[in-house]
């Protein structure tokens, strides 16, 4: 909010829905950007990270998921850093 005070004012702005793409002013702020490429990543891949990106695929969006931007409650689920 102080370092980006305009980008934090226009963020979107969700009320916790896990899946970002349930949420309609997600869904009209990426359809808005007129993209149909998107990068992705999330708090934890297996949820926040997948549902969203899988919608996005049902709704014609070309979708990278970044693993190293996302992160895992497991081993399995996250980058092995061993």
């Amino acid at each position: 909010m102080e370092i980006l005070p305009e980008a934090y004012e226009n963020r979107v702005k969700r009320g916790g829905i896990v899946d970002a793409f349930d949420d309609p002013n997600f869904t009209a702020a990426v359809k808005a950007t007129g993209r149909k490429r998107l990068i992705m990543a999330g708090l934890l891949t297996e949820v926040c990270l997948i549902y969203p990106a899988l919608n996005a695929q049902d709704e014609g969006y070309d979708v990278q998921a970044v693993a190293d931007a996302s992160g895992s409650g497991t081993k399995m689920g996250g980058r092995d850093r061993s």
